[in-house]
């Protein structure tokens, strides 16, 4: 994501959007979005422009932003809100899955610490943006498992919660999970007190195509 508050030029306007979900309600149609809280859009770059792997959890300097004016809201753009760990080499092994960025896809800071917690603030209120603005139904999270079990719990709540207040008490969110049974049951076990998501999608047939 370069732009949290628009919609790309290359699909439409904001008020496509609007109209789009407007003329879905009317024949009882209800509009999912696939969200992306978990990593941002290629929008800075490591010094140098060099490309940067993940190493024992060690964190690498901030190069710039690319492009200057990028990412939108403006307060995203602050260095402090990425792991600036490099990319992922070990998509099953933790804490890297949580830390590393995805390709060039740059990971955000969702630790549960000041700059994380302000960056989460900032990420719903974005999200809640759409629900209220565009009407949105409900919302398809992506990368479940690379953001943790509290981080979900808190955004899916606060989601929840902004929804109620508009009237939106059936507001439905469900995840992207791809992995083993046990990092399945983290977020959707009952005796978990951050069990949030209204479901969960799984992928079962990726352990039979990649391994």
């Amino acid at each position: 994501m370069q732009n949290y508050l628009d919609v790309d030029p290359r699909f439409g306007t904001k008020q496509d959007l609007i109209d789009l979900v407007d003329a879905a309600h009317h024949r009882e149609i209800r509009v999912f979005l696939d969200v992306v809280a978990n990593h941002s859009a290629d929008n800075w770059f490591y010094p140098n422009h060099d490309s940067y792997h993940y190493s024992n959890d060690q964190q690498f300097p901030f190069g710039g932003w690319r492009p200057e004016d990028r990412p939108i809201p403006k307060e995203l753009r602050n260095e402090n809100y990425y792991h600036r760990r490099g990319e992922i080499n070990n998509w099953d092994g933790y804490p890297e899955t949580q830390h590393g960025d995805f390709f060039s896809l740059k990971d955000f800071n969702n630790d549960d610490d000041p700059d994380g917690l302000k960056l989460q603030d900032i990420l719903i209120k974005a999200h809640c943006y759409w629900m209220r603005e565009a009407d949105i139904d409900s919302f398809r999270l992506d990368a479940v498992k690379h953001m943790g079990e509290l981080t979900i719990s808190r955004f899916c709540s606060a989601i929840r919660q902004y929804a109620y207040r508009l009237g939106k008490r059936w507001f439905f969110l469900y995840g992207e999970l791809v992995g083993a049974d046990d990092a399945i049951h983290r977020y959707t076990s009952p005796n978990t007190p951050t069990q949030v998501d209204s479901r969960t999608i799984l992928y079962p047939s990726f352990f039979s195509h990649f391994r």
